[in-house]
């Protein structure tokens, strides 16, 4: 393990990051308000944790499983237009899912699919600025990618506390409504100002955009166990925490564990970003995952106790943002060439257990408790990746597909 000495101001030293980075934050600010903005919605007017978490499983489930398709429209088609078409079809979705938040499931759910099959691809557009920005220097795109995940976290912890206290004085369906709105002109901004140099492929001089025949992968798909893990972690979190906060301080306190989360992660990925790891790419997300399953299950122990359970939640903070980092640089190495479609296979086998997770631990809750959410969530989460460890096993990468240590 060794320090690289290379700075975070480098990256935004590059021609037109500042800009990029300023409208992509803002979009994904509105993300992290969506979430916790629709949760307290569904909840006041369902008075049912299990539908609103079913409810909210359904948009994630179509939001993580098109992902790849949406980022796949948009590197055909000119960014700034399918950008801008996909913000402004998330908006009228969700005004549907407004004025029908108390409508039957059978009306609710689909009109949650289709709102889950409408988020502009923010987080896939910077990645492939990034790889583009530092012209495939595989330390600078190392640095780029901690920097592009520790600039989410640090939305995601102002996002949740924006919007508890937002529905408090607003009212949930006015700030869903304004989330959405502000994120499709953000996100019609930021895809104007995508480069359009040729993206550099791994192990080549000069890049291009081909893709691999077969794309994806069975290393990538094999690839993709920690972040399923992940998601099933965080969907738990996302509305056992919230449940444990709601019952013991009322509304305005709710975003407090994401929150929580989001500083462990934050601090996580500045250190990770400036050190060299000991093993593959592959090997640190497992064991950065394994470590934050250990650490939910012990604050399943512990919701009698909110200090402590928030304290362990940072701790398992600490290692979601390196995760997420090894598992987009895992992704670019078993998808060579692509531009926003790598990544987007990592958020859509994040988002889909995300979303598992979520509807899960609403019917734990329902039936037990928001501990027993937790507990087995870290269980599923140990046996995903188990599972993982076997299939690398019996399917090893060829030799030409590992990754350096960055």
């Amino acid at each position: 393990m060794s320090t690289d000495h290379r700075t975070y101001l480098q990256l935004l030293a590059l021609p037109g990051a500042v800009a990029l980075v300023g409208w992509t934050s803002v979009a994904r600010l509105m993300y992290g308000v969506l979430p916790l903005s629709m949760l307290l919605l569904l909840v006041e007017r369902r008075h049912s944790y299990a539908e609103a978490g079913a409810a909210l499983a359904a948009y994630g489930i179509t939001a993580g499983l098109l992902g790849p398709l949406r980022a796949r429209l948009a590197d055909r088609l000119e960014s700034r237009w399918a950008l801008g078409a996909m913000g402004f079809a998330l908006v009228i979705a969700l005004l549907g899912v407004t004025l029908a938040a108390e409508a039957p499931m059978e009306i609710l759910v689909p009109l949650l699919l289709v709102a889950g099959s409408t988020p502009p691809p923010v987080g896939p557009l910077m990645r492939a600025s990034w790889r583009r920005l530092t012209r495939g220097e595989e330390l600078l795109i190392a640095r780029a990618y901690s920097f592009d995940v520790v600039t989410e976290d640090l939305i995601f912890l102002i996002g949740p506390l924006l919007a508890a206290p937002g529905v408090a004085w607003l009212g949930a369906a006015p700030m869903v409504l304004g989330s959405s709105l502000t994120l499709m002109i953000a996100a019609t901004l930021a895809g104007s100002l995508m480069p359009r140099t040729p993206i550099p492929i791994p192990g080549r001089r000069h890049g291009g955009s081909h893709r691999p025949r077969g794309w994806p992968s069975r290393s990538l798909l094999l690839g993709l166990a920690p972040m399923v893990a992940l998601g099933l972690l965080l969907g738990s979190l996302g509305i056992a925490a919230v449940a444990v906060l709601l019952v013991a301080t009322g509304t305005a306190m709710t975003g407090v564990p994401d929150a929580v989360l989001a500083v462990g992660s934050v601090t996580g990925g500045l250190v990770f970003g400036r050190r060299r790891w000991p093993g593959s790419r592959s090997q640190q997300a497992v064991a950065l995952v394994g470590t934050a399953a250990v650490l939910v299950l012990l604050a399943a122990l512990l919701t009698g106790d909110l200090t402590l359970m928030l304290m362990v939640l940072a701790g398992a903070g600490l290692c979601v943002s390196p995760a997420i980092v090894c598992s987009y640089l895992v992704a670019d190495r078993a998808a060579p060439g692509t531009t926003m479609e790598a990544s987007s296979w990592v958020n859509s086998a994040f988002n889909v257990s995300l979303a598992a997770g979520t509807a899960g631990a609403g019917m734990a809750i329902q039936v037990w408790s928001a501990g027993t959410a937790m507990a087995a969530a870290a269980i599923a989460a140990a046996v995903v990746l188990g599972l993982g460890a076997i299939g690398q096993r019996l399917f090893p990468r060829p030799a030409a597909g590992r990754q350096p240590v960055a």
